[in-house]
């Protein structure tokens, strides 16, 4: 099982916003599913019910180099099961995400640790909007990261 630390590790990002709690949990979690259905953007939980509070969460925009990429990463920094959306939109609001990956810190795929977003070569993607369902924004850590050509990370922001 993958574990998101070493993937984002691998993409060379560091991500200085895991702490305490959610650092050990993170380091469990695992690949469950890879999800790749336009439109079909959220990583839910069994126990995160439709009743539950909502927040969003959006980056600065980012302007997509040509060939490059855009990366949106949602980490659940909590042990709770919450239902997280990293999208990857344009200026007007589009949904322009072209690949999802999940990653759960259970076996069983009830916690959610992790979700990743990308977007290639598309010159209308702008921000990272993260939607959280029973958690609050200080539930979630969210970072928008641009990559040349290359794959190397050259800009970052963080959701707010």
């Amino acid at each position: 099982m993958a574990n998101p630390l070493s993937f984002m590790a691998e993409l060379g990002i560091v991500c200085v916003y895991v702490v305490g709690r959610a650092k050990g949990a993170l380091r469990r979690a695992g690949l469950a599913a890879a999800l790749a259905f336009p439109g079909v953007l959220l990583a839910t939980t069994p126990g995160a019910a439709q009743t539950d509070s909502v927040v969003t969460l959006r980056t600065p925009a980012l302007i997509a180099d040509p060939t490059g990429s855009l990366r949106c990463f949602a980490l659940n920094l909590t042990d709770r099961p919450i239902a997280i959306t990293a999208q990857i939109i344009s200026n007007d609001g589009n949904n322009v995400t072209d690949f999802i990956r999940t990653y759960w810190q259970d076996e069983g795929g009830t916690i959610l640790a992790e979700v990743i977003s990308a977007s290639f070569h598309n010159p209308e993607a702008r921000h990272c909007l993260i939607t959280v369902r029973g958690g609050t924004a200080r539930d979630v850590a969210g970072l928008f990261v641009k990559y040349d050509s290359l794959d190397n990370p050259v800009t970052q922001r963080r959701a707010r």
